[in-house]
């Protein structure tokens, strides 16, 4: 008896060791094909910024809106050289654009992660007593700062957005002028140049002369009702809202060499927001030629 109630004993241990190895196993494969995923991910990111660069050192290339930015070759290399758990704070989730595919599918379309500025100050000189400044971002600009024609976050004079103070800001260079809209929460795929609100931006008289010019950025602070909707510099964000852009880099003199600078139209959706960043969902309506800014 005493050897039947052993062997039964010595059988359930067995089978209890080999039912905890089996997990075990399981589990070790689960995470070992999780990694693999994220590897992939992080080299898909890596190779794209490594396209963009190419595109820009190439002779006559061209880049998102035809925009030819060889001068700006030291801010997309800065971004492209980021450490891995720092450009990662800058990628969209992967869930995003897995959830957007059909729509990044489409021309000229993207999904940008864009870091709300903790004004601190510079990224690389910084108060370490001051608690905004705990999850400051080593680029130029902080990551607060997007480029939809460069692809880039490093703040230069081809950036057309900046989130600050829960707010989109545009227009904040000397030499440019930018337009935002709310439409609300509307799906960003219905957003054409057939659009009302569409038309009426893309319309919207633009002067060139440069007292003009900043009498309209001075109005456009209080805001310029068109219609139903408020033409304004800033915008509050707001998730599942989706927003119009237009965003002009006006010609002038001293501009450097091979700066082409357009006058671009896009509609963006807000899809992810978190205390210190937020996503957005975007895409090209319309671009043309700027105008030539006037001293008189």
């Amino acid at each position: 008896m005493k050897k039947i109630i052993l062997t039964i004993t010595l059988i359930i241990f067995t089978f209890g060791i080999g039912f905890g190895q089996t997990n075990s196993e399981a589990e070790e494969r689960e995470r070992l094909r999780q990694q693999e995923n994220e590897r992939n991910f992080e080299q898909r990111n890596i190779e794209q910024r490594s396209q963009n660069l190419n595109k820009l050192m190439s002779v006559g290339s061209q880049i998102n809106w035809d925009y030819k930015r060889p001068i700006f070759i030291k801010e997309i290399f800065e971004e492209n050289s980021l450490p891995p758990q720092e450009r990662a704070k800058i990628n969209p989730l992967k869930e995003d654009y897995d959830r957007f595919s059909a729509f990044l599918s489409g021309k000229d379309t993207g999904l940008v992660k864009i870091i709300l500025d903790p004004k601190c100050g510079s990224a690389l000189v910084v108060d370490v007593n001051d608690a905004r400044c705990s999850e400051v971002f080593p680029l130029k600009g902080n990551g607060a700062y997007y480029s939809f024609r460069l692809g880039s976050h490093a703040k230069s004079s081809a950036s057309d957005i900046y989130y600050a103070d829960g707010k989109f800001e545009v227009g904040f260079e000397k030499e440019l002028l930018g337009i935002l809209v709310e439409l609300g929460d509307i799906p960003i795929e219905s957003v054409d140049l057939k659009n009302a609100d569409v038309k009426l931006l893309k319309d919207f008289k633009i002067f060139n002369k440069a007292e003009l010019v900043e009498q309209q950025k001075i109005e456009l602070k209080n805001g310029i009702q068109v219609s139903q909707k408020l033409y304004l510099d800033k915008v509050l964000v707001k998730p599942n809202n989706t927003y119009l852009i237009r965003t002009i880099a006006f010609r002038y003199e001293e501009q450097a060499v091979n700066d082409k600078r357009i006058d671009a139209l896009l509609t963006f959706r807000v899809v992810r927001k978190t205390h210190n960043s937020v996503t957005i969902l975007w895409k090209g309506l319309n671009r043309k030629d700027s105008q030539k800014l006037k001293a008189k």
